[in-house]
């Protein structure tokens, strides 16, 4: 890893942690379940669902999940599946004009783009999916701290580099495990290992 991704990564842990929402008196350790959130559909939509782009199977789970981040309440997020892409499930900011170089951090727009059909999500449980997403939600709440030549940069190094790549997915693992998914992610570990995610969670007085 050279010297200016390592500088990129660096600043990102710090970052991207900022605004973190649970204490460890706070922090919850809830299986979600569609019968159990079925019938706060509603709620969820007026509290997180504004300028939201969801597929409808993934509504309930998505919201969910967005429910953990405030910062992202207002955020302009989209759901698109494509047929050939490279990752299951990848959260993206948007790279056209507008985005980059018109609109505030605050107004830009992000992609959440989804392989068409993946086994990946929908062979999951609902708990699993939740966790998935606030995987990849955790990947934006990034992205609103970086400036548009930050976001080139981070977008440099995590295609040329592959450990910054590496290093760049634990931290947002345990940037989703600040927010609230330690337990989802300790039932379906995406990139850190689940002794992993049990030792931060116990330094961060999340878990005992």
């Amino acid at each position: 890893m050279n010297k200016a991704c390592l500088v990129i990564l660096l600043w990102g842990c710090i970052a991207g942690n900022a605004n973190a929402q649970y204490s460890p008196e706070t922090y919850p350790n809830e299986i979600y379940t569609q019968a159990k959130y079925a019938s706060k559909i509603d709620s969820l939509r007026k509290l997180c669902g504004h300028r939201k782009k969801i597929p409808q199977e993934f509504e309930l789970q998505t919201l969910l999940a967005i429910s953990h981040y405030p910062d992202l309440y207002r955020a302009r997020i989209k759901f698109i599946y494509r047929k050939k892409v490279q990752l299951p499930i990848a959260a993206r900011p948007a790279m056209g004009f507008l985005d980059l170089f018109f609109r505030f951090r605050k107004g830009r727009q992000y992609k959440i783009v989804m392989r068409t059909n993946t086994p990946y999500m929908l062979n999951r449980t609902f708990d699993q999916q939740v966790g998935i997403i606030g995987h990849e939600l955790a990947h934006i709440q990034f992205y609103r701290h970086c400036s548009s030549i930050g976001l080139f940069r981070v977008g440099f190094c995590y295609l040329t580099s592959r450990r910054y790549r590496w290093r760049f997915e634990l931290d947002t693992d345990q940037r989703a495990i600040d927010f609230g998914f330690g337990h989802q992610l300790m039932r379906f570990p995406i990139y850190m290992y689940s002794r992993d995610i049990e030792a931060y969670m116990k330094t961060k007085g999340f878990l005992k």
